[in-house]
């Protein structure tokens, strides 16, 4: 869209070990897609916090290197581990700048120690990404990408919806991956 910043936060705990590469397919299709015009960075959250790109969440240009890198490091350098909240890395990808936040996971709430129940988490992202009290508009829009499974905790179409609007929430099921329930990819390969 009109987006001149674009901050991509990924899902690399441990229940992404065997869809991860899934994820990193459809950050490439949109990092490919940015315009050299635009800025971009990279966090991935995990069991050891915010993994940004490079080591900071600095936005880069999106020339044709600095895209490429990005995916040669989503796929080189992360490996899924752990749980995580991604409070952490939606902070770190909202400071670096960005007007657009994609949040790509398979569910960010849970009755874990490490996870915030739904109605933490929506205030958590509503006190990071505050609407301005003169205009009610937020500095940034989140987009929720939710794979896989429907969220059993249920906050990231809500976040979408209060950080987005209508349209702001994708849900790309196993079928849609490629994916057989059993994790085996299908004869087709996966699908956009």
């Amino acid at each position: 869209g009109n987006a001149t910043r674009v901050a991509y936060v990924v899902d690399a705990s441990g229940s992404m070990v065997g869809t991860f590469p899934t994820i990193v397919d459809e950050v490439e299709r949109s990092i490919m897609r940015l315009e050299p015009t635009q800025q971009f960075t990279v966090v991935c959250f995990r069991k050891d916090g915010a993994m940004p790109l490079g080591g900071d969440a600095r936005l880069r240009p999106a020339s044709r290197a600095e895209r490429e890198g990005a995916v040669r490091w989503l796929r080189d350098r992360v490996v899924p581990a752990g749980r995580s909240s991604p409070i952490e890395a939606i902070a770190m990808a909202l400071r670096s700048g960005a007007d657009c936040v994609f949040l790509l996971s398979t569910t960010v709430t849970g009755p874990a120690s490490h996870e915030l129940d739904r109605s933490s988490m929506l205030a958590l992202v509503d006190r990071l990404n505050p609407r301005n009290p003169a205009t009610g508009v937020r500095r940034a829009t989140i987009q929720c990408i939710q794979f896989l499974e429907p969220d059993p905790g249920g906050s990231l179409e809500p976040i979408a919806a209060a950080h987005f609007g209508a349209g702001g929430f994708r849900f790309i099921s196993r079928s849609a991956t490629g994916l057989d329930p059993a994790g085996a990819p299908h004869d087709g390969g996966p699908t956009p």
